[in-house]
């Protein structure tokens, strides 16, 4: 009784947390990460829902839940860590295949979802080996092939991470990994969902613990990480290789290059591109897309005041500065500049 109490208090904060994220947060990726939290969260309602009695006295959500929505977790993650790792932009058409399994799902469980409740909950504990488990089989696996991949994508790029955000997603995605194989196993061997509760109560007190040291100790977590995750060049290289990159960007103004990629610059400065990566995370405490962003926002701001450039665009000044389109350079400018660059043009006139 203790751990569903605690279970549910934990549900009733996940909800919480993905409301201040949806609605303080405008990023998509903050919204795609506050969808994940409130899955979690209402999953663990409806498993201490249809673990108690209370699922006897009101049948109409049994079996309409769980299924399906553990289809969502890997899609979600995924586009997650894509628009706020990878810099993706928006959705488009090769995204679509993310929901398919989520269809398939759907299709194959809709003549048990419409059934009445009584009929449905009959039906269910009747064809739990022919029906239920192969679903159960199908989730699983979904779990773990996102879990896979996810974990493959955050491993390449954590190294260009700053420390906290590393930590961070290296702590995330090794947890949703260890959950999709924990799942997976007690699939296929758990005598009942019953069972499933101590998995949920130690993933989520896993959670709770990290989200406390990442907002009240990242001091804590950031020696941590400095100690376990860092294969390590020694700090005067790091320091070296920082001088390399401010005389590249400040001095000859590389960042104005709009094809320049981390590979690009560290041919240009002759630095091999983890070491780079690794005095981005650790020395100068920036990602190298927001670090060069930050270098040709300044230059933006410069073409925005001066007079003989006031007939360009805001599109022409972007290009100018070393953007590819108009769209990156205003959440760019936004981001460094608190404004947007139509109103920081306008307080120059």
């Amino acid at each position: 009784m203790l751990i569903k109490t605690i279970l549910f208090a934990y549900a009733i904060l996940a909800i919480f947390v993905s409301g201040g994220l949806f609605f303080q947060k405008k990023n998509l990726h903050y919204r795609l990460l506050s969808s994940f939290v409130l899955l979690l969260g209402l999953e663990m309602i409806y498993f201490l829902y249809a673990t108690s009695p209370i699922r006897d006295l009101y049948p109409q959500f049994a079996g309409r839940y769980y299924f399906i929505s553990g289809f969502f977790y890997g899609p979600l993650l995924w586009f997650h860590l894509q628009f706020s790792l990878k810099g993706k932009e928006k959705f488009n058409l090769k995204d679509t295949w993310h929901l398919l399994p989520i269809g398939l799902a759907i299709i194959y469980f809709t003549d048990i979802l419409v059934l009445p409740d009584a009929e449905r909950i009959a039906y269910i504990q009747q064809h739990f080996s022919d029906r239920i488990m192969p679903m159960n089989y199908a989730r699983a696996l979904s779990q773990l092939v996102y879990g896979v991949i996810i974990l493959i994508l955050v491993h390449g790029l954590s190294a260009a991470l700053p420390p906290l955000k590393r930590i961070f997603y290296i702590c995330l995605v090794s947890l949703y990994f260890l959950t999709s194989v924990l799942i997976s196993w007690l699939t296929q061997f758990a005598d009942s969902w019953n069972d499933f509760i101590v998995i949920y109560f130690v993933i989520n007190t896993v959670v709770m613990l990290i989200a406390y040291m990442l907002y009240w100790q990242p001091d804590f977590l950031l020696e941590l990480g400095e100690k376990y995750l860092n294969s390590g060049i020694p700090r005067k290289d790091m320091k070296r290789i920082q001088v390399k990159i401010t005389s590249a960007l400040a001095d000859e103004q590389i960042f104005l290059d709009n094809q320049l990629n981390l590979k690009a610059f560290a041919a240009h400065i002759k630095e091999n591109p983890h070491h780079i990566s690794q005095t981005f995370s650790q020395l100068i405490r920036e990602s190298f897309r927001d670090h060069v962003n930050r270098y040709r926002v300044e230059f933006a701001k410069v073409l925005l005041h001066k007079e003989e450039l006031q007939h360009y665009t805001i599109e022409a000044i972007a290009q100018e500065a070393g953007f590819n389109n108009r769209v990156t350079f205003n959440k760019a400018f936004s981001k460094f500049a608190r404004t947007k660059p139509s109103a920081y043009r306008n307080q120059g006139n």
